[in-house]
């Protein structure tokens, strides 16, 4: 039978744990909904790839980046 100091102490213990994963719950959230949104500068990770200009690079242009990267590779 537990006594009223260690029932005290399990129920710190507990509301301790409660309070990490709320915490990490938040922060993961907060990392799906705002981090995803990229600061000045850097686009968002399903942004189109734009030029210097910024108007979007002509997919004929991606074939042809991706062909010259491929050949560099072998």
């Amino acid at each position: 039978m537990p006594t009223g100091y260690n029932v005290e102490l399990i129920l710190y213990i507990l509301q301790i744990i409660y309070y990490v994963v709320w915490f990490q719950n938040r922060r993961a959230k907060w990392r799906k909904k705002d981090h995803t949104k990229k600061g000045p500068g850097r686009p968002a990770h399903n942004a189109q790839p734009q030029s210097c200009s910024g108007a979007p690079i002509p997919p004929s242009e991606l074939r042809a980046r991706e062909r010259t990267q491929r050949s560099k590779r072998m």
